[in-house]
């Protein structure tokens, strides 16, 4: 895997990366005793690596061009329910998407951002 470009320069906000930073947050909760000690934010960023190369994940706030937030409820042994919201760094919401797995919440997420990057 070739490394991400560096992050964008906070001083010069005239120069546009080519690359969107994302940093990934995530809260979980439910029913099951494992529900409230799993961050998702950790599998999600596993999953951004694999489906979408386009984008370079950041755990500094402050170089990310978007943030990502999952919200992960587990309601039994095999039973999830995602909420996943995407926004700019300015906070504007540009997409949620509930139901499916984390894995293909990322995959959603992904041409999303990459989208709305093309646009700034």
């Amino acid at each position: 895997m070739a490394a991400p470009p560096p992050p964008p320069d906070q001083a010069s906000q005239s120069q546009k990366a080519p690359t969107p930073w994302v940093v990934i947050k995530s809260d979980s909760g439910g029913t099951t005793v494992n529900a409230n000690f799993k961050d998702q934010a950790m599998q999600m960023t596993t999953d951004f690596a694999k489906v979408c190369p386009g984008i370079a994940v950041s755990i500094l706030e402050n170089t990310a061009d978007y943030e990502v937030i999952l919200n992960h409820v587990e309601k039994g042994l095999l039973n999830s329910s995602n909420q996943t919201t995407v926004a700019y760094k300015t906070g504007v919401v540009i997409s949620q998407i509930k139901g499916g797995t984390i894995d293909s919440d990322a995959k959603k997420v992904c041409p999303i951002i990459l989208a709305d990057y093309a646009k700034r």
